[in-house]
């Protein structure tokens, strides 16, 4: 895991062993909680760039990434729509 400044940052790669053990711990608990428990299991080795720890989780966070990059430019997807069930025949 890539530790810029102190953060923790993505790509987090992780084992198949891990992701198992992630994936049986309840549900209400999150990657950060098996982190904090299992700290021996996580090897970050320091980075510099800023993209390791750049969130694009929301339009705040693409607009911030906008203004960091210019003049290049940065498109995002449309929305999804949400879709309708097809209607069964006999309806």
């Amino acid at each position: 895991m890539p530790l810029v400044g102190g953060v923790r940052g993505h790509p987090m790669l992780l084992s198949w062993q891990a992701v198992e053990r992630i994936v049986a711990t309840p549900r209400e608990l999150g990657i950060r909680d098996w982190l904090a428990a299992h700290t021996a299991a996580a090897a970050p080795f320091p980075a510099t760039d800023p993209a390791y720890i750049t969130d694009v989780d929301t339009p705040a966070d693409v607009d911030r990434l906008r203004t960091l990059v210019h003049p290049a430019t940065v498109t995002w997807p449309a929305p999804l729509r949400a879709t309708q069930a097809p209607q069964s025949a006999g309806r």
